[in-house]
C-alpha cells in the first residue's frame, strides 16, 4: 500500500483586501476586515437568524458584530471604541458595510454548502432569498446602484 502526503495550504487562499479608514479622535485608524472572523460570521449569523421576521438588526446588534469583526487587527476597538469615537452616520455607514461583507461571505458559505437547486427553484425560494440585507455582493466586494430622488 502506499502512503501519499496530503497537504492543503489555506493561507494561499486570500480574499480581496478590506480595509476602512476610521476617525478616532485625532489619529485616524485603519481597520482591515478581509479576513472576517469565524466568531464575528458567527454573531452575524445568530444575529440574522433572530430577525427571521424580515426586521432589521438594531444598531447595537450590528455594532457588536462589526466590533467583533475589527478585533483581530484593532484589538482597541470595540463597541464602546465605535461608539465613542464615531459619528452616529460615520458609525451607520461602517456598520452597513462591514454588514454587507459579512452578507456577502456567508452567501458564499451558503452556495458553497447548500444543496443544489432543482429547476423549479430559484430566485423566489426561501433559500435563495435567506438573508435580510439588500446589497448585493461577491466576496466582499460592494455592489450598489444610485438612484435619483
Amino acid at each position: 500500500m502506499s502512503s501519499s502526503n496530503f497537504l492543503v495550504d489555506l493561507s494561499l487562499v486570500t480574499p480581496p483586501k478590506k480595509v476602512f479608514r476610521l476617525v478616532g479622535g485625532d489619529n485616524p485608524v485603519d481597520v482591515d476586515i478581509s479576513v472576517f472572523p469565524a466568531r464575528a460570521m458567527l454573531k452575524f449569523m445568530h444575529v440574522m437568524q433572530s430577525h427571521t421576521d424580515k426586521s432589521a438588526p438594531s444598531l447595537e446588534e450590528m455594532v457588536s458584530v462589526v466590533a467583533e469583526a475589527c478585533k483581530p487587527k484593532n484589538p482597541e476597538i470595540d463597541d464602546e471604541w465605535l461608539m465613542d469615537n464615531m459619528t452616529f452616520s460615520q458609525l451607520t455607514d461602517f456598520c452597513s458595510l462591514v454588514m454587507e461583507y459579512g452578507d456577502g461571505q456567508l452567501r458564499d458559505y451558503q452556495k458553497k454548502f447548500s444543496p443544489k437547486q432543482t429547476e423549479g427553484e430559484g430566485k423566489n425560494s426561501p433559500s435563495a432569498s435567506s438573508s435580510h440585507t439588500s446589497a448585493k455582493s461577491t466576496h466582499g466586494q460592494r455592489q450598489t446602484t444610485a438612484s435619483k430622488k
